[in-house]
């Protein structure tokens, strides 16, 4: 009997261990198949979504009920079949499901706005910028609501979040843009939208530069010079050629006097000189009313300090046998009209080979007339000096100086310097 007891005391502890061990094993296997059906579920689910069909969608939503992008996804699918008010009922479940998603209710937005109910679109769009109030994207997406609605002061509101938070130059330009359409007031733009930045304002000359509104930038641009905060000059290089391009001479004369004040350009000013840089002592800005270069196959345009004419630098040219016209460097020189001027400039060549030299060339910037064409220069030779004088045309505000072949049509090889470049009013 005792041995007997014995055992059974020891069968009925190895039963509670059992026991015990199952109460420890039983919830992690039920917990591992849970899981793994919640995981085949929420496969099954993605491959329902994907079928963009009703029903696809409709199965994906009753397979994962807590999951707010079916619903979503629902509504989607029923705002673009023009069922407002049906994806109105799944864009609420969704938010049920995540109210934090401004996402879902800029979409609900949209529901409500073609659904005509505006007051729940109003309440929908600053529900999703309390949620997301530092998203561009957002911001955006809202402001362009709110111009559907007549609301252009909540607008601009919104797009000057896009303006102070975004780095994407389309977002930038679509909140300029549409507010520029909705608004066509410079001056309202400037006070409430625009921040006090360069690039801010910038991109808002691009804007209006690129639509030909020549009234509307010229106020941009002086209301970014009142700000004195420097930036590059190279920025506004567009502007200065839009305002070329459009034969508007005194005001691209502005922007380059502006532009030398804030860029610390000084050196770049010109005196009783109108050629700027004429001595090639400071690099080429490319822009502006200083030297241009456009990179040509058949030349070489390059700075020079070991040979020069007067300071410690010059223009060389290189030509590798090629037929060519012009050196790709020029600059355009504001003039006035019925004025006489006396051109000077200094060029050396080393083993010029060709049908023609070059030579320097003074024409007026939108008729190419000719003011100016000094004699070619072939073979080698000491730095030759080059003078002339003209007198510019009743209607004659700007002139192009370059450094050309005439006639162009034969190969040239050799090199030639350009150096002490000047033109001057005579009195």
């Amino acid at each position: 009997m005792h041995g007997r007891g014995e055992g059974g005391d020891g069968r009925e502890f190895y039963l509670h261990s059992k026991i015990a061990k199952l109460g420890v094993v039983l919830p992690l296997l039920l917990m591992a198949v849970w899981y793994l059906w919640w995981n085949v579920n929420d496969y099954r689910a993605f491959l329902y979504s994907k079928s963009r069909s009703i029903a696809g969608l409709e199965t994906a939503a009753r397979l994962q009920p807590s999951n707010a992008l079916y619903e979503r996804f629902l509504g989607e699918y029923l705002w673009y079949l023009h069922d407002w008010q049906a994806a109105i009922v799944k864009y609420k479940a969704a938010i049920a499901l995540d109210p934090q998603e401004p996402r879902t209710w800029l979409d609900l937005a949209a529901a409500y706005q073609f659904a005509g109910d505006h007051k729940a679109e109003a309440g929908a769009l600053a529900t999703a910028l309390r949620l997301d109030p530092t998203s561009p994207a957002t911001a955006l997406e809202a402001a362009t609501f709110y111009l559907v609605m007549g609301d252009v002061d909540d607008a601009i509101r919104a797009f000057r979040t896009t303006l102070n938070q975004s780095n994407n130059p389309e977002q930038v330009t679509l909140a300029l843009d549409r507010s520029w359409r909705a608004t066509g007031d410079i001056d309202k733009l400037l006070a409430e939208l625009v921040p006090p930045t360069p690039t801010a304002h910038l991109a808002l000359l691009r804007m209006l530069v690129s639509s030909q509104e020549s009234a509307a930038a010229a106020r941009v641009w002086s209301h970014l010079v009142s700000l004195h905060i420097p930036f590059d000059s190279n920025a506004a290089f567009g502007y200065l050629d839009y305002l070329i391009g459009s034969k508007q001479v005194d005001e691209a004369q502005q922007v380059w006097h502006d532009l030398l004040d804030i860029d610390s350009l000084e050196d770049y000013a010109s005196t009783q000189n109108l050629v700027v840089n004429g001595g090639f002592e400071k690099d080429p800005l490319n822009g502006g009313f200083d030297w241009r270069y456009i990179p040509l196959s058949q030349v070489r345009a390059e700075i020079d300090t070991s040979e020069f004419h007067g300071g410690s630098r010059a223009l060389l040219a290189s030509f590798d046998g090629q037929p060519i016209a012009e050196i790709g460097v020029y600059q355009w020189i504001p003039v006035q009209p019925n004025t006489q001027y006396k051109f000077r400039g200094f060029m050396k060549t080393v083993d010029i080979e060709g049908g023609s030299g070059p030579r320097f060339i003074i024409a007026d910037a939108y008729t190419n007339e000719r003011y100016l064409m000094s004699d070619d220069l072939l073979g080698s030779s000491v730095w030759h000096e080059d003078t002339g004088e003209f007198r510019t045309g009743p209607t004659t505000r700007l002139l192009r100086l370059t450094i050309l072949r005439s006639p162009s049509n034969s190969p040239i090889r050799g090199k030639v310097w350009i150096d002490d470049v000047t033109l001057v009013p005579q009195t």
